[in-house]
């Protein structure tokens, strides 16, 4: 049994040329979820960038109020 994807050179006797064949069977969705991940749509790319906004907007507010807290947590007592 060969790896999936290796061609096999087929000869029939009307050709000349062989044809090249794999014994590699994709699933019946693989086209359509290839094209979909390869290209997203606009509105995923929005929805995306939205994402990662939001994300980067949680992590500096974490960050901001971790500095602000051991800022506040530095002073002296009699301030």
């Amino acid at each position: 049994m060969e790896p999936c994807g290796t061609p096999q050179e087929m000869f029939s006797d009307d050709e000349k040329v062989p044809d090249t064949s794999t014994s590699c069977f994709l699933s019946d969705k693989y086209d359509c979820n290839h094209i979909v991940i390869s290209s997203p749509r606009p509105e995923a790319r929005s929805f995306i960038k939205k994402c990662l906004a939001t994300f980067r907007l949680k992590i500096g507010t974490v960050v901001f109020y971790q500095e602000n807290r051991r800022g506040f947590s530095e002073l002296p007592a009699s301030f």
